[in-house]
């Protein structure tokens, strides 16, 4: 699965699992700096478990 595809399958996962830590007002910032700046340094199809490490990156 490409990196695209995946944010789009995780997307919306990602940010109820940041609103649940930081709230409504801050959790899509939350989980664009996250995942903008994994995806910045490498392709998520790289890793052995993208989605896992999306969730830590939040």
């Amino acid at each position: 699965m490409d990196d695209p595809d995946l944010w789009s399958k995780l997307s919306g996962d990602l940010i109820r699992f940041a609103t649940a830590l930081v709230g409504p007002d801050e959790a899509e910032d939350v989980v664009s700096r996250g995942d903008g700046g994994l995806l910045a340094h490498r392709s998520l199809a790289s890793l052995d478990n993208p989605e896992a490490c999306m969730f830590r990156r939040c």
